[in-house]
């Protein structure tokens, strides 16, 4: 099995992005591709990006020269997992702290999902943050071990840190990155034209990470309360209603 995983990142390298690239662990059965995905970045990015090394995995360093919105840049990467024949595409923000066996977990739970039919197979799983949790010192995730007992999935997925299967790419498409730039709620209109398609999109707590929060739009540049809300606006327009609110069952209601 062929499992790819993008990190898009502008301007946190020191801050963020080398320490998840160093977090990311592989013990199973699998090849894993790790691909950083630089956008524009000015900052340490530029110069030791390119150059990083894993024993962990193959790692691959693509640089935009200019800046692209979150839905293009997951596009980059599902696009190249797809054109290389990756079974699984997986994509994290790059202020997160992976566990051990995070990446493996959702492997796993891919391969449980497609070994046998369901009604409404999940073609997007994200892994559980944990920074509620451990914000008091997030690094005790990258050990973390769950003795939590057993915690039910969720159709509510956290797409700071998920995995994709291919059949999400051939039936529902790829992320809107006309409509929605350059963040916000393209998260909710693929979670919204997942369920359309009569497939799920659920959140997977045997697989656990630890996210930051709103570092990635702030490395950008985001003017975070602008965007939030001339997004929110284009996502009533397409679907006649905010998140969970839909009136429409096509884009713009045509």
């Amino acid at each position: 099995m062929k499992v790819l995983l993008g990190i898009p990142t502008t301007n946190l390298w020191n801050k963020y992005t080398k320490a998840a690239l160093e977090s990311i662990k592989k013990n199973g059965d699998y090849q894993l591709t790790v691909i950083l995905l630089d956008n524009a970045s000015t900052d340490e990015t530029k110069q030791e990006g390119p150059f990083f090394k894993s024993d962990q995995y193959e790692y691959v360093c693509f640089r935009n020269e200019k800046r692209i919105s979150c839905a293009g840049s997951w596009n980059l990467i599902a696009k190249y997992g797809m054109e290389n024949d990756f079974d699984l595409i997986g994509i994290f923000n790059d202020d997160v702290l992976f566990n051990k066996n995070t990446v493996d977990n959702l492997v796993k739970r891919f391969q449980e999902e497609q070994s046998e039919p369901r009604e409404r197979e999940a073609v997007l799983i994200s892994s559980q943050n944990l920074r509620g949790e451990l914000s008091d010192d997030p690094r005790k995730i990258l050990e973390y071990v769950d003795e939590r007992g057993p915690v039910a999935e969720a159709e509510h997925p956290d797409y700071s840190g998920f995995m994709i299967s291919r059949k999400l790419i051939d039936i529902v498409g790829y992320f809107d990155d006309l409509n929605f730039f350059p963040v916000y709620f393209e998260d909710n209109d693929s979670h919204y034209r997942i369920n359309l398609a009569g497939l799920r999109a659920i959140v997977y707590p045997g697989s656990v990470y630890y996210h930051f929060g709103s570092a990635t739009g702030v490395g950008q540049g985001v003017s975070t309360g602008a965007s939030f809300e001339r997004n929110r606006q284009t996502y009533i327009k397409k679907w006649g209603g905010t998140p969970g609110e839909e009136k429409f069952t096509s884009p713009f209601n045509k």
